[in-house]
């Protein structure tokens, strides 16, 4: 998995996210979870594709 395709997923993730009713009622602090979210997902994937790779 390459920056761009790890950056991708996290966008769409957090977007996702944000899209959700939880966001609206405080937007600030699920802001910062969507995105601890988001990037969590993405080390995840970004780890999983190394260890095929090897």
């Amino acid at each position: 998995m390459n920056n761009r395709q790890s950056f991708r997923m996290y966008q769409r993730k957090v977007r996702a996210l944000a899209e959700a009713d939880e966001f609206r009622q405080d937007p600030d602090v699920y802001w910062c979870q969507a995105r601890r979210e988001a990037e969590a997902d993405v080390n995840v994937a970004e780890s999983e594709s190394a260890q095929e790779e090897t």
